[in-house]
């Protein structure tokens, strides 16, 4: 069995890699940016339940609605969160879970 790898000195070929990185990142930016807001939502939800305010039941349906959305945009995000991205989600879920303590 033998393998080749091919390696392209061609600048149009590099370009084309490197809009595709783009069009990934710039894909988790938005998701990022749906999930924040997101948890920000859910946060002031959570705390209206938490108060005993039964006016927030009436949000459920669309805040579940809004929590498939984000899961959906972030699984079908495409390619590698950067480590700044990576920080981004990681500090996204850490406000959530200390809204909930």
């Amino acid at each position: 069995m033998t393998s080749s790898v091919t390696v392209s000195d061609n600048k149009a070929d590099d370009a084309e890699t490197d809009d595709a990185k783009q069009n990934d990142s710039s894909e988790w930016d938005k998701a990022l940016d749906e999930y924040e807001k997101y948890v920000d939502k859910y946060i002031e939800f959570y705390k209206k339940t938490k108060n005993g305010d039964l006016s927030a039941m009436s949000e459920y349906a669309d805040m579940l609605e809004k929590a498939n959305a984000v899961s959906e945009k972030l699984d079908d995000a495409e390619g590698d969160m950067s480590a700044a991205q990576m920080a981004r989600f990681t500090k996204i879920q850490g406000k959530f879970l200390n809204a909930m303590q």
